[in-house]
């Protein structure tokens, strides 16, 4: 059941269900709790499932990965009708292409396309490698394939470029100038940027940044990043000048994962592997345009 009941509380707190939550006035950053449902609402599963990959996709709904399953669940934002997908693999990465369909890394050598009407495998990217994280940006996929490197290629496999880099890229998440923001596989505390014309650097680095996974570009150029341990999450300026930490251990943030922005729409998926149930928040930045944010956690917990 989601309530849209409006409460005033001083930070937003995320383990209860149900509810709004808008922070004191004085501070620029409000957060809000929207929606809010059970992981169970996924799957005929009692404790419900965790969730570790996952992106936005039209008609309001998410595109969701089992963690350790070879399914996908589709849902609305607020977990209402689910649909489940089977596979024949664990997708390591999941991202929206061209509005109708999702591209899945599979942790071997292909990339499958799913097409989001049919909810059907439509064909298989043979790149080669061990296929992980990925993003797309101008028709063009980046993919890790092998250690050390991006490898660029066409719809149909066919490598455009290779970049080799001096850290092993984890997450990573193309702007729209086809430049692209990584994470380390090394759980560093690390962010790196490879240009379009494959040059490194690294761009962020804090002690408040704990196993940096996910990471997400917004439409003004700012980036997103999970502090996996750290339990919390980093903004970078788009020019690298400026970050806070919106997100903390204190808003209900626990081992955040996987991002996803919502272009055009001020919507950032966060997923929290270490808590089940998925909730959806509105955070104005600044006095800007409303900036929702949905986290989907993965454990059972009552409403207090």
């Amino acid at each position: 059941m989601v309530d849209n009941v409006l409460v005033p509380m001083p930070v937003l707190n995320i383990d209860q269900q149900g509810q709004c939550f808008a922070r004191a006035p004085g501070d620029k950053r409000k957060l809000t709790l929207i929606y809010s449902f059970q992981t169970k609402k996924l799957v005929n599963i009692k404790d419900g499932v965790r969730i570790s990959r996952g992106c936005f996709i039209p008609g309001d709904r998410l595109l969701l990965s089992q963690y350790e399953c070879q399914k996908l669940s589709v849902c609305k934002f607020d977990g209402s009708n689910s649909t489940i997908i089977d596979l024949d693999y664990y997708p390591e990465s999941i991202i929206l292409y061209e509005n109708n369909h999702a591209l899945l890394s599979t942790g071997g050598e292909s990339i499958q396309i799913i097409n989001l009407s049919s909810l059907q495998h439509v064909r298989s990217i043979i790149v080669g490698g061990r296929c992980l994280g990925m993003t797309i940006v101008k028709e063009k996929i980046w993919v890790k394939n092998q250690p050390n490197t991006l490898t660029i290629v066409d719809i149909n496999g066919k490598v455009l470029n290779t970049t080799k880099t001096t850290f092993n890229p984890y997450y990573i998440c193309a702007n729209k100038d086809g430049d692209v923001y990584c994470t380390d596989c090394h759980n560093s505390n690390k962010v790196f940027l490879v240009t379009s014309d494959g040059k490194e650097r690294e761009i962020y680095n804090s002690p408040d940044l704990k196993t940096a996974r996910g990471v997400a570009v917004d439409d003004r150029g700012d980036v997103y990043v999970a502090g996996n341990i750290s339990n919390n999450l980093h903004r970078i300026s788009n020019n690298g000048q400026k970050h806070d930490i919106p997100l903390t251990a204190d808003d209900g943030i626990n081992g955040p994962t996987e991002l996803s922005y919502n272009c055009g729409m001020n919507e950032l998926l966060v997923m929290l592997l270490n808590s089940p149930s998925a909730r959806v928040c509105s955070w104005d930045s600044i006095g800007s345009i409303p900036f929702r944010i949905l986290t989907v956690t993965s454990a059972i917990e009552s409403i207090s």
